[in-house]
């Protein structure tokens, strides 16, 4: 019933395997499995920040906070060899809704205990998946990240991950671009960008577990690309690299802790700010059904002779009704971004300014 971070890390790092170990198997006959899988997250929030001159934010508001279904199929070709695919939808499942559901993770590839894992399509990114999945705690706001999930996956990607050798494993990863859809400038009325080449955007990790511990190292090239049309000119990336290292460790069965650091220069050119975040967390269990759980960041972003700094915490606890079902309250404080120089000392805000309070229960099937 309980869910320690070490076990959730790195099921997280396993890919579609970690969604298939609350799955509930429909069809399984002649090497051949079919798994469906999904999650029913709703809450209440109130609070957070609210700016001057913004429309109402702090308010209470019922909301779905990351409500999905998906189908996982895989596969046995011979003892080694196995092929698999996945498809995952999400929807806002707090109210009545006619728009159409995102497609959140389609893709399909091969396995082999001896060669490794290879698959293509629209997935998390694998520094996601290798390093900051262990912050991914919070079931609303409190997790910070550069690369987040998505930055430079999801979509027109493929992926490597090797067999485990000695505890290490490694991720490749590259995300395609296309240049089709760039302008040409000669062309009467194009916006004002180039044609564009396609290009690659690369991605690696290595990551290493032995017994309670977890730890990985992440490099993100998040090359500057287009993406976009010939009406919508857009680009992705700050073209400077995004590097990351993460650790877990099970101090005792009821305790686990973790620390991360993630960092990227900025790009005066681009405009780009650059962000150093330092991470630290814990995850208790209590009362053999229930946990409490808690993370701190330190996030420093500069541009030129722009420096901001903000101190970002969250609090919560869950209580596990059963394997499946459990109620979950949070509390965040983003601190508010202040501009300074390099000589004025950081410090906390007011402890009870704009706090975000959310409560709510998510059922995984």
């Amino acid at each position: 019933m309980k869910k320690t971070l070490l076990a959730t890390a790195i099921a997280g790092a396993l890919g579609a395997s970690a969604a298939a170990q609350a799955a509930t198997t429909v069809y399984d006959q002649d090497g051949t499995k079919l798994d469906v899988y999904g999650r029913l997250a709703l809450a209440v929030t109130t609070g957070g920040v609210q700016e001057d001159g913004d429309v109402k934010s702090d308010g209470s508001e019922f909301t779905d906070l990351g409500s999905r279904f998906g189908f996982i199929a895989e596969e046995q070709v011979s003892q080694d060899f196995s092929v698999f695919g996945r498809m995952e939808f999400r929807a806002d499942m707090d109210e009545k809704s006619d728009t159409e559901f995102q497609v959140r993770n389609t893709y399909a590839g091969v396995k082999s205990q001896t060669y490794g894992q290879l698959w293509a399509g629209n997935f998390d990114a694998i520094t996601y998946q290798a390093g900051s999945v262990l912050f991914d705690v919070p079931e609303n706001a409190g997790w910070e990240s550069i690369t987040s999930v998505d930055n430079q996956s999801h979509g027109d990607s493929i992926a490597y991950k090797s067999p485990e050798f000695a505890g290490f494993t490694t991720w490749l990863q590259g995300k395609h671009h296309t240049g089709n859809g760039s302008n040409d400038p000669a062309r009467e009325g194009a916006a004002e960008t180039e044609r564009e080449s396609s290009t690659i955007s690369a991605q690696a990790a290595v990551s290493y577990e032995q017994g309670p511990f977890y730890g990985a190292i992440t490099w993100d090239q998040d090359k500057h690309s287009f993406s976009g049309s010939d009406n919508t000119p857009d680009y992705v990336g700050n073209d400077e690299d995004i590097f990351g290292a993460y650790a877990s460790y099970q101090v005792l069965p009821a305790l686990s802790l973790r620390a991360g650091y993630e960092t990227q220069d900025e790009n005066e050119e681009l405009g780009a700010r650059g962000t150093d975040i330092a991470m630290v967390g814990f995850t208790a269990d209590y009362m053999d059904n229930a946990q409490i759980y808690g993370q701190y960041a330190h996030v420093d972003e500069e541009l030129g002779d722009e420096d901001e700094t903000l101190n970002r915490w969250m609090l919560g606890t869950n209580y596990f009704f059963s394997d499946q079902m459990y109620a979950f309250a949070e509390v965040y404080q983003q601190d508010q971004e202040s501009l300074t120089d390099d000589t004025v000392e950081e410090e906390f805000r007011s402890f009870d300014d704009d706090i975000l309070t959310t409560v709510g229960v998510r059922y995984d099937f």
